[in-house]
């Protein structure tokens, strides 16, 4: 996405050496594209924590 749209997009300051960037919302990405990739962080965060610290399954 970000070599796509580099005009709505920017690497994270101090994490994006990490892979996190910023999306512009009302810009040039479209809203679906802005909810996958807050749902793929969301699952990237989530997978990262101890089992017992995880939310339960929807």
């Amino acid at each position: 996405m970000a070599t796509a749209l580099p005009q709505d997009t920017t690497a994270s300051a101090y994490i994006g050496r990490y892979g996190w960037n910023s999306l512009r919302i009302g810009g040039a990405i479209p809203d679906d594209e802005i909810l996958e990739a807050v749902d793929a962080s969301y699952d990237a965060v989530v997978a990262k924590l101890p089992r017992k610290d995880r939310p339960a399954p929807h």
